[in-house]
């Protein structure tokens, strides 16, 4: 099993839901009375669901693949996006810190 490739996979997910949120201007937190609570609550993640990986050839790339269908879970979430308190932008929950968020 690759895990660094399912991590790269992962982490390219993240990257494409943020860009697209961003693209789109969505002001998340507009949602939450309390800025606060949504900058310490508010995360977004996406769920693969494994069983159908592991059965068809949804996948490009054949080493990705394989390493999913070695997972023994049946779900796989990618990383999750949460929304930074200092500049409001949803990015990639691991850069938080490095975002000074």
């Amino acid at each position: 099993m690759n895990v660094e490739k399912i991590n790269e996979f992962k982490e390219r997910i993240a990257k494409e839901i943020g860009e697209a949120i961003q693209n789109h201007k969505l002001d998340l937190s507009d949602l939450f009375s309390d800025k606060e609570l949504a900058e310490k609550a508010l995360n977004l993640e996406l769920t693969l669901d494994l069983d159908l990986v592991r059965n068809e050839d949804f996948i490009k790339d054949e080493e990705l693949r394989d390493s999913l269908r070695e997972l023994p879970d049946s779900k796989l979430i990618a990383r999750a996006l949460c929304l930074c308190g200092r500049t409001q932008e949803v990015i990639p929950c691991f850069l938080l810190d490095e975002f000074n968020c």
